[in-house]
């Protein structure tokens, strides 16, 4: 409905000689139903750039809109030039037959014309559990893989594994120290060492002798995977018997092996699907770094000072320039990620979105660089950045210390909450906005809590649906004349809310911002149970019962896939 209104005011828009690019046209449901279905101050915006007097020109686009009575019944104009519309009740009742008919694909569009994204979210270092920090990330990214696929976009769900360099020999140094110390023997752990829990635990189960990984886990990981994680072979003892460095390795690959098993693990627990997998470490071996040092090379983005190599990141509007080989030859982690965004160029994404933490800040633009260095457009890369989260239970903050190896992980998150609830309070909050995450909230079987309150609202309609069935009521069937009788105003505001769904998923795919898709979700809860309340669905009026059971059905299609978006169920009970 919307997208039919936007394509006929701009044509009147053209006519009057401005075009896309002159105007941010935006069409929004007002607050007041009394003002209409859809209102638009594109009148107020154009009418300086026009020099026209603003109700004037608000009259003339009025005017000139070639909408039939049968979808817009009136066209309005109020105060100093809002365009005020309503739709027709034919068109109301035509909507309600397009989310029966459409089911889980309402909602479905082309507006993303095929474009090939990639999304690279979570992508934690495979030295520790995946914690809080990852969680959101975890939740956000996948709701929008998931969203931009409903838009129309093909995008790609990808987790970045960075098993190669510094952290992961400090893994090999930690886990052979943990281990030697289940056999008695007095090692520290070395400086700047992994101090949690979960190497002690796995090292206890090596000494006894039940750190055997599973086929899956000591071959490639399940799913598409770009690389090959290192093998190894022998027992603990052994390992620890050889030379230091080789030692090490030998607890480096069994321990990397196993933490990306459980962070596999909890994936799967979070509901997460990656289409890939890929391993740092997979650049390396195959040279990558080298090649696309020779591509910046080539671009003449490359120059030598004090033995080292240089990128000219402040040619691309960074602050200063950045190393790219050390003095010893040895590549910086800067030169493995602009391979690796290389890589996403050479596979023909047309875009890139990556999400970070909030400490990645001076990470964009030197990213960004590198991209653009390589031919990249200016806006290839989207980097969106995800503010901390802040635990609370008993109303305090819960303590986190990464240099204690004190960290939520996302494990114990989704024991104390559950996984639905956890994705649902990281998504109700905009990327940008720092996220006080109430424990005791999120697990209250009440309508305080908003995960429950929407899916509450689900689990009401299968019921209302099942009740109409043992009644012998027949809520599959309704006649197109039997919507003219849904003329109340929770009914038609409910229909409004429903018809909004295809547009709320566009303008999520195209903000990113996954807090619009909750809120509506939100609001259709909230608009049912209103109607639920005011509105007997069970009637004595056969018309009346079936396209209230109608309106039914297409809020339980509207709710199931706005949840299934966020990667939440939609109960049939609870």
């Amino acid at each position: 409905m919307i997208s039919r209104v936007r394509r006929a005011m701009r044509d009147v828009l053209e006519g009057l000689g401005m075009y896309e690019e002159d105007v941010h046209l935006e069409l929004e449901r007002p607050k007041d139903s009394t003002h209409g279905d859809l209102t638009t101050n594109v009148a107020l915006i154009l009418a300086k750039k026009m020099k026209r007097k603003p109700r004037e020109l608000a009259g003339e686009i009025a005017a000139a809109l070639d909408l039939p009575k049968d979808f817009v019944e009136s066209v309005e104009i109020a105060g100093p030039g809002f365009i005020n519309l309503r739709f027709a009740q034919e068109e109301w009742g035509r909507r309600l037959l397009d989310v029966l008919e459409q089911g889980d694909q309402f909602g479905k569009s082309e507006s993303g014309e095929g474009r090939k994204i990639n999304v690279e979210f979570v992508s934690a270092n495979p030295t520790g559990p995946l914690n809080i920090v990852s969680a959101r990330a975890a939740a956000v990214g996948s709701a929008l893989v998931r969203t931009l696929r409903m838009a129309g976009y093909k995008a790609h769900a990808e987790f970045y594994c960075n098993d190669a360099g510094r952290q992961v020999r400090l893994l090999g140094e930690s886990m052979r120290a943990r281990y030697a110390q289940e056999k008695g023997q007095a090692v520290d752990l070395p400086e700047d060492g992994y101090q949690g829990e979960y190497l002690v635990v796995l090292a206890a189960r090596l000494a006894s002798g039940g750190g055997e990984l599973d086929d899956e886990s000591r071959g490639e990981v399940a799913g598409r995977v770009q690389g090959k994680l290192p093998g190894f072979k022998g027992s603990p003892d052994e390992w620890l018997a050889l030379e230091p460095v080789e030692s090490a390795r030998a607890f480096g690959a069994y321990a990397l092996r196993a933490i990306i098993a459980q962070q596999r693990d909890t994936c799967r627990r979070f509901g997460l699907q990656f289409d890939t997998w890929f391993l740092e470490s997979d650049l390396h071996v195959n040279d990558r770094l080298t090649s696309t040092l020779g591509k910046l090379e080539d671009a003449g983005a490359i120059y030598e000072k004090d033995g080292a190599k240089w990128f000219r990141s402040t040619d691309y509007g960074d602050d200063q320039d950045r190393v790219v080989v050390r003095g010893d030859g040895e590549p910086t982690y800067f030169l493995a990620d602009v391979a690796y965004h290389e890589s996403k160029l050479s596979r023909g994404f047309e875009r890139a979105i990556n999400f970070l933490g909030p400490d990645h800040h001076g990470y964009i633009v030197r990213i960004v660089a590198g991209t653009r260095a390589l031919g990249a457009s200016d806006d290839w890369l989207e980097v969106i950045l995800l503010q901390q989260v802040n635990l609370l239970k008993d109303g305090k903050p819960v303590e986190m210390s990464k240099r204690a190896g004190r960290l939520v992980t996302m494990d114990e998150l989704i024991e104390e909450v559950g996984a639905d609830a956890a994705k649902y309070f990281f998504l109700m909050r905009k990327n940008n906005s720092h996220l006080d995450f109430d424990l005791e909230l999120a697990t209250k079987q009440s309508n305080e809590n908003p995960v429950y309150y929407v899916k509450y609202a689900h689990a009401r309609i299968c019921s209302v649906l099942r009740n109409a069935q043992e009644r012998g009521v027949d809520s599959e069937t309704i006649h197109e004349k039997d919507l003219a009788t849904l003329s109340s105003q929770p009914e038609l505001e409910l229909l409004r809310i429903l018809s909004d769904f295809p547009d709320c998923v566009v303008r999520t795919a195209r903000s990113r911002e996954l807090a619009r898709l909750t809120g509506f979700a939100t609001e259709v809860a909230g608009a049912f149970h209103q109607f639920y309340h005011q509105c007997k669905v069970l009637g004595d009026d056969d018309a009346t019962t079936r396209a209230r059971l109608a309106l039914c059905r297409a809020t339980r299609i509207v709710l199931a896939n706005s949840l299934r978006l966020l990667g939440v169920s939609a109960p049939d009970r609870m």
